[in-house]
């Protein structure tokens, strides 16, 4: 691979990754009902609201499911996927193949959402244990779905809450199974943004 065809790549990937984060990003604030008022929020709304409220007409959402932020988080991945192929000069390997890798790397990246939000949310509790900044109320919102139910599972001891070790076990699980279907569907190292 040239240097060219290199930036090229680079440029697919960190487009589609940016995208399909914010999908999914989307998808996220409205699956944990987020403050739709907190900044960060109001900027994820902004920045994709024409293409999901576009997309909403032909797939609403169901409750709190916004299946078309999740639809276009998946199709920025796919789309990131066959252009990076296609610049590389690798034959595609059809449609359902590359959906599969899409679908793989979507988790991927919710999971590195959740793991490195955890991991930010702990951090936040040793430096500024009562800190009100917009994206650190914002984060404690998006990981409530994960930690909530793991909260049940093993109650706080005090003050020393437990519970983001579970569940990082858990996404570190998932993890290793995602690397293991990845590599049983024959993907190419590098090929998926957010893997």
């Amino acid at each position: 691979m040239n240097t060219v065809t290199g930036l090229l790549v680079y440029t697919i990937q960190s487009a589609g990754a940016l995208l399909a984060t914010l999908f999914l990003l989307r998808f996220l604030l409205q699956l944990a009902r987020a403050s739709f008022y907190n900044p960060i929020s109001q900027f994820v709304y902004r920045a994709s609201r024409i293409p999901v409220d576009g997309l909403t007409r032909l797939l609403p959402a169901v409750g709190r499911i916004n299946l078309a932020s999740l639809a276009l988080a998946l199709a920025m991945e796919w789309l990131a996927i066959i252009f990076t192929l296609l610049v590389v000069g690798a034959g595609l390997p059809g449609i359902i193949l590359p959906l599969w890798w899409g679908v793989l790397g979507l988790v991927s990246l919710l999971v590195n959402l959740y793991f490195y939000g955890i991991f930010a949310m702990v951090v936040l509790s040793w430096v500024a244990p009562q800190t009100h900044h917009p994206a650190a109320l914002l984060l404690m919102q998006l990981l409530e779905p994960v930690l909530g139910p793991a909260r049940r599972v093993i109650p706080s001891l005090g003050c020393l809450d437990l519970s983001p070790m579970l569940v990082l076990f858990a996404l570190g699980a998932l993890r290793l199974l995602l690397r293991n279907l990845a590599a049983g569907s024959g993907m190419i190292a590098g090929l998926v943004p957010g893997f």
